[in-house]
């Protein structure tokens, strides 16, 4: 009997319930690139189901899988926001041709000083 070696390195690096997203990604990849995309997918999900981990599930391997592979993995409505708000901050980072740090660096910025102008009239009151 032989052994394929592609096999036994899909269960030898199986994510555990420790791993972090980047981990599950890479996996992801090999079971599927190896597998074919419909066993490779059953194997993937039937594994995320049993050692995923809210740690790992995070925007990125949401927006990987359901992009390369159209996995949608379970997901509550927070992360169903962060999803919304990255993807829009990514819209408006490409549309005004600026990274995304400075988009959200500029806008926190303006929301300190809006923040600030409401608080000061409410707290005196609005002078004439």
């Amino acid at each position: 009997m032989t052994i394929d070696i592609n096999k036994l390195n899909a269960i030898q690096t199986m994510p555990t319930l420790k791993s972090v997203d980047t981990d599950w990604i890479k996996w992801a990849d090999s079971v599927i690139g190896h597998y074919g995309s419909d066993l490779g997918k059953q194997i993937f999900i039937n594994t995320w189901q049993k050692r995923g981990s809210k740690a790992a599930n995070t925007n990125a391997i949401r927006t990987h899988l359901k992009t390369k592979y159209d996995i949608v993995i379970d997901e509550s409505v927070w992360d169903k926001i962060v999803d919304s708000g990255a993807s829009i901050g990514d819209s408006i980072s490409k549309a005004l041709k600026v990274g995304k740090v400075t988009l959200i660096v500029v806008g926190g910025i303006l929301l300190v000083g809006v923040s600030m102008a409401i608080y000061n009239n409410v707290k005196g009151g609005i002078r004439k």
